[in-house]
């Protein structure tokens, strides 16, 4: 199964609302700083769609720079490697092998990837009480009767959330609670995978992109090994946030906290977060087709918390442990990094809003409260944290999010329409680009090299 799969399936899917938008104030413009450069194409962002727009582009012949207001590549790919280890704290795997560009990339580079498998989990009640695989099955197996109920509900009137089309499905069946907390430990899953909470999820139209075949794929030694080759020899300048664009018959112009670029044609980027909290002003404003489209999607929040042990305590025959909490959301699914590396690590996804909700505490007590799930699962076995590391995407200013999805009453037409050019001078990529492929890394590539290829006689 496939993290994009939401109700195609069912679910055990385990691992894998709108920003406020302030507009722009009406004051005198401060001073521009010095033009400091000219390129044929700028492109904003360096993360894997600007890059692969940039590599396709110079590959031709083009003349390009790229702008990233990190001070590193990768954007939403983000491997730490603080501890020692590898850690990806965005983007982990190849969504489906298959006709994956991603997946050439690696086998050209020589990057080694490994098989991943959401089903492939141990479970774990509340109270501490380990599931025999055939109960997992009939979990499964009781989602996918909800989900066929589910999905015959999709209206195709007024839009409902995929919350409410669950509490229609099993309208009229006495749960027990055991099957309650079967059912909510499900949701959660599907949360993360999904990135929001599925109250805020559209249920008519969060389940028409794409996927590809194959099965998934992790990077053990790092997700950065592709942005890495991809940035390799292109003119990329870190820390030059990017706050205006002006575009024009005459050209563009792309201001940025380092000075001025001039340019004939502009490619954006930047994660769908930062477009809808107006980070970055455009003159002339973009048409409306385009503001409509920022308010039809929303970004949704994936979290990941790792855990670092001086040794491992856990069965390590499975990719996945989750854990049926009484609270919805709590830790419900933590990833095995001990079947992909050395490392004694456990990572647990967080996804929606209890995914902001850790971000509002510290670091230490995220992780505190990740010890006391584990220590209902395995009890005093659980010895004291060697490191930990935790994800805070939504406070992120250059991504406020994860990846995007469609909110109730949205539209998934807004991926096409964001596609499509500003003017003949501004052009966008990126995950939120994609119809087919949003919110996967193959999607924000393929969407980089749809809109260089516009440049390419």
């Amino acid at each position: 199964m496939h993290r994009r799969s939401i109700l195609k399936l069912g679910g055990l899917a385990a691992a894998a609302g709108a920003f406020g938008c302030d507009e722009p104030k009406a004051e005198a413009r401060p001073p521009r700083p010095r033009s400091s450069a000219r390129a044929e194409i700028v492109v904003v962002g360096a993360g894997v769609a600007g890059l692969a727009a940039a590599r396709t582009l110079v590959d031709a012949g083009k003349h390009v720079t790229v702008l990233e207001g990190r001070d590193r590549i990768g954007g939403r790919i983000w491997t730490d490697r603080s501890l020692g280890t590898p850690f990806d704290l965005g983007a982990s795997w190849i969504h489906g092998v298959d006709d994956n560009p991603i997946t050439k990339l690696a086998k050209k580079i020589g990057a080694r990837t490994k098989k991943s498998s959401y089903d492939n989990l141990h479970l774990w009640d509340h109270d501490g009480a380990r599931l025999k695989d055939s109960a997992i099955e009939s979990i499964a197996a009781g989602w996918e009767e909800v989900a066929e109920g589910v999905a015959a509900l999709a209206p195709g009137g007024r839009d409902i959330s995929m919350q409410t089309g669950v509490q229609r499905a099993i309208a009229g069946e006495k749960l027990s609670i055991a099957e309650k907390r079967q059912l909510s430990w499900v949701t959660a899953t599907l949360e993360i995978a999904a990135a929001e909470d599925f109250s805020k999820l559209s249920l008519a139209q969060n389940d028409d992109d794409g996927e590809l075949g194959g099965g998934d794929r992790i990077f053990p030694e790092g997700y950065d090994a592709i942005p890495s080759v991809l940035a390799s020899g292109l003119d990329v300048r870190l820390g030059h946030r990017v706050d205006r664009i002006e575009h024009g018959a005459d050209g563009a112009q792309v201001v940025s906290s380092k000075g001025t670029f001039q340019a004939e044609r502009v490619i954006v980027t930047v994660p769908l977060g930062v477009l809808k909290q107006k980070k970055i002003v455009f003159s002339p404003a973009l048409p409306p087709r385009t503001e409509k489209a920022l308010t039809h999607l929303s970004m949704g929040v994936l979290n990941k918390v790792v855990l670092v042990f001086p040794k491992t305590f856990w069965p390590t025959d499975r990719d996945f442990l989750g854990y049926m909490s009484k609270t919805h959301g709590e830790f419900a699914v933590f990833m095995n990094a001990r079947a992909f590396s050395d490392a004694h690590a456990l990572v647990a996804f967080t996804g929606g809003d209890t995914a902001r909700s850790i971000e509002k505490i510290s670091s230490k007590d995220v992780a505190a409260g990740a010890i006391g799930v584990l220590t209902r699962m395995f009890g005093t076995a659980v010895p004291p944290l060697t490191a930990h590391l935790v994800a805070r995407w939504s406070s992120d200013p250059f991504a406020f999010g994860s990846y995007s999805h469609v909110p109730v009453g949205g539209s998934s037409q807004a991926y096409r329409d964001l596609a499509e050019p500003a003017s003949s001078r501004l052009f966008f990529a990126g995950e939120a680009t994609s119809h087919e492929f949003r919110g996967t890394v193959h999607g924000a590539y393929l969407s980089g090299v749809r809109e260089a290829e516009r440049h390419i006689p």
